[in-house]
Parts: C-alpha cells; sequence; structure tokens
C-alpha cells in the first residue's frame, strides 16, 4: 500500500510539474484582484437655466479609479435635491428626486466625454436645489458622489418675439418684444453657428458691424445673467442680405475762388470707410449743370476752361464703391473778371 501511495504522489507531482512547463513561468506569483471599472467623479459639473428647463453638463469620466481607462459606463445618475439639506449625501439622497440616465436604446453603454441632462424647474422655482453626480461602471460599480452644486432657481424668463431686422446705412437695427432687463443678441453669417455679439437692456439694437455683401441671421433671448436665460427667439423669416444702396454724404463746405485764367473749388473731404470719388458740376451764365470732372479723389478742382466776364455756377456729388451717389451740394456762384 505505501509503495502504491507513493507512486499516487509521484505521479501526481509529476502531472503538476508538466502542466507548469506547459503554461510556463509566467502564470506563478501572486494572485491579482480583479479589475473593478469603478469611474472616477465627476468633477465638472455645471448647471444653467434655459427657459422652465435646468441644464446640467458635465463630463463623463474617460478612466477609472485605478488609472485604467474607461470604454463605457451603464449609467449616469443626476440627483437633485433641497438647497437646505447639504450634508451627508446618504441623507440627502434620500429627499432628492433621481434622473438616471441609461444606455441609449440599441447600445449597452454610455460613452465617455462631454454630456448634458435637462430637468425641470417647476420643482424648484425660487429655491436653491443641490446638483449631484455619480455614474455606474460597466461592471456595475459605483462611483463615489461627485462635488454637489448649489443652484438658484427663478420663474423662467419669457422668450422674446417678433424678432425684426432693418438695414440701415451705419449697420442692422434689431427689434423684439418681451418683457426683460437684459438681452443677448446673437448672429451667424452664412451657415455658420449662431454667436453672441452683444447684450442690451432694451428691446433693440445696432448691429455697426454688420458688413455690405454679407449674410445675417440673428437670436435674441431675455437673461438675468450667464446662468438664467429666456428659451431662443424664433430667427428672422429670412435672413437679411446686407446690400449697399447708401448713397455717402452731400458734400459740403464749397468755395471757389477766381484765379488768373481759372476758377480753384474747394470743399471739404468725406470720411465714409467706401469713398470712392467726386463728381464736379458746372452751369455757365444759369445754363444747365454739365458734368466736367468725374469720380476726381482730391476735395479740390482747379478749372482752367474759363472766359472773362462770365458767371459760373458749381455743385459737387460724392460717390461710394457701391456707384450709389449722393445729392449734389448747394451750388455756389462766380463771376470771372
Amino acid at each position: 500500500m505505501k509503495a502504491q501511495a507513493s507512486r499516487s504522489a509521484l505521479l501526481a507531482l509529476a502531472v503538476f510539474s508538466a502542466g507548469c512547463q506547459i503554461l510556463g513561468p509566467g502564470y506563478i506569483g501572486p494572485i491579482q484582484p480583479p479589475v473593478l471599472d469603478v469611474p472616477v467623479l465627476v468633477t465638472d459639473l455645471r448647471a444653467v437655466e434655459y427657459g422652465d428647463r435646468i441644464i446640467a453638463a458635465f463630463t463623463i469620466p474617460a478612466i477609472t479609479t485605478e488609472g485604467k481607462p474607461l470604454k463605457s459606463l451603464r449609467s449616469v445618475d443626476l440627483y437633485a435635491g433641497p438647497g437646505d439639506n447639504a450634508g451627508d449625501p446618504t441623507v440627502w439622497v434620500r429627499t432628492a428626486t433621481h434622473y438616471s440616465v441609461p444606455a441609449a436604446p440599441g447600445t449597452s453603454a454610455l460613452a465617455p466625454g462631454p454630456f448634458e441632462y435637462r430637468l425641470p424647474t417647476q420643482p424648484w422655482i425660487g429655491k436653491d436645489v443641490i446638483l449631484r453626480v455619480r455614474s455606474t461602471g460597466p461592471k456595475g460599480k459605483v462611483s463615489v458622489w461627485g462635488q454637489p452644486l448649489v443652484f438658484n432657481v427663478i420663474a423662467p424668463l419669457s422668450k422674446p418675439t417678433n424678432l425684426a431686422a432693418q438695414s440701415l446705412k451705419d449697420g442692422v437695427r434689431l427689434t423684439w418684444q418681451g418683457p426683460g432687463s437684459k438681452f443677448r443678441v446673437l448672429r451667424s453669417i452664412g451657415t455658420e453657428m449662431p454667436q453672441p455679439i452683444a447684450d442690451t437692456d432694451k428691446p433693440e439694437y445696432l448691429d455697426e458691424g454688420a458688413q455690405f455683401g454679407m449674410t445675417y441671421q440673428y437670436l435674441v433671448l431675455a437673461m438675468t445673467d450667464d446662468k438664467h436665460q429666456s428659451l431662443i427667439s424664433d430667427p428672422l423669416p429670412q435672413p437679411l442680405s446686407r446690400v449697399d444702396v447708401f448713397p455717402p454724404d452731400v458734400p459740403t463746405g464749397l468755395v471757389a475762388t477766381a484765379g488768373v485764367n481759372a476758377i480753384e473749388l474747394e470743399w471739404d473731404l468725406n470720411t465714409e470707410a467706401d469713398f470712392k470719388g467726386y463728381n464736379v458740376f458746372r452751369s455757365v451764365d444759369n445754363g444747365a449743370f454739365e458734368k466736367v470732372a468725374s469720380l476726381i479723389t482730391a476735395a479740390t478742382y482747379h478749372d482752367a476752361n474759363v472766359q472773362a466776364g462770365k458767371t459760373y455756377r458749381y455743385q459737387v456729388s460724392a460717390v461710394d464703391q457701391s456707384n450709389n451717389e449722393s445729392q449734389r451740394s448747394t451750388a455756389i456762384s462766380i463771376t470771372t473778371q
């Protein structure tokens, strides 16, 4: 019996040794604990009130507490609770409203990255609400709570209506209707995304930066500050194409001086950015005015085609780069000797 037992022990040892050799030395060593895939806590929770919703935005974690990449999560859990109970989350959560964000239909997980969730303002109007976030990893392990965010909720602001735009020489004049102490104007050029361009405390705004030859769309929202905003207005029924149909200012300060066999004219310079030139008109002895100079750039003119004893009248107009011409200046008269 002893000999048989010894042979069995030796056989078992041989099989074990052979197995170790087959599996290789890499499988011999301390046992490693399983990877838990617990998401790190959310650190960038922020909120804005937009109409009758609170938009809570944050970044879904991309790593685990073990420093490993986190490719997916089962869910993200947003809690909203009373602002006067910011103590232990395990106690606070009993009175909080739970908004669970599961994976999208047809998928099994949420991907890391920027994320937002909209919850109603109604339960919290006129109060402080505390927002907290935690997430569940792919193996069902829940992260610790992120830092609480205390947010004051106000009555929803009215959405501006009847937005209208008028193209003027100095810009685009916008008007709209709606109560509010402050408004934000947004503008897009062509197919670009709208961008804020100004805040105003009146239901009107002059966009002096609007350029001729461009097409613009506008939007407006009411606000008290960056964290409390109304729904955004409807856009203009049609984008506004800015066409230059506005002539320059009428030249002023025209004077004439009789010289030797000539008449010298001078006037004040126009200051338009798109100025192109001046046209000069002359009448002889109360005859019809005729153009004697076209698109000169200097605010002076030397008329050497004159005769003694005749009366000459002059007018000047200004022209811009779009060939819009101003009205003519007030006529001046001079008689040569």
